[in-house]
């Protein structure tokens, strides 16, 4: 439980500082870049930690084909949830921007 408040209050910390900040941050053309590889680094160390958990490998490979199945089926969901949610967002910017 601490552990999520400590996550909240970065996120926060970080949301006041962009919204304070949000003129000089944006002109910062590489931010996106840097975003990225922050987000690179952080699944390659969790990957790591869960491979080198034995208990989660265990689990991993006792769940077999239906594992996988569901595993695969979770991500096409919350792509496609994203997906349309860009779309509907998209689809109103655009319907701003005209008026």
């Amino acid at each position: 439980m601490k552990i999520m408040l400590i996550y909240f209050l970065i996120m926060g910390a970080g949301s006041v500082i962009g919204y304070n900040f949000a003129g000089s941050i944006g002109k910062i053309k590489c931010l996106s870049t840097i975003q990225n590889m922050c987000i690179y680094i952080i699944l390659f160390f969790l990957g790591l930690q869960l491979g080198s958990d034995e208990t989660i490998r265990d689990a991993i490979t006792g769940m077999g084909l239906k594992g996988i199945v569901s595993s695969v089926i979770a991500m096409a969901g919350s792509f496609i949830f994203v997906l349309v949610l860009r779309l509907i967002a998209e689809k109103r910017v655009r319907k701003e921007s005209k008026c």
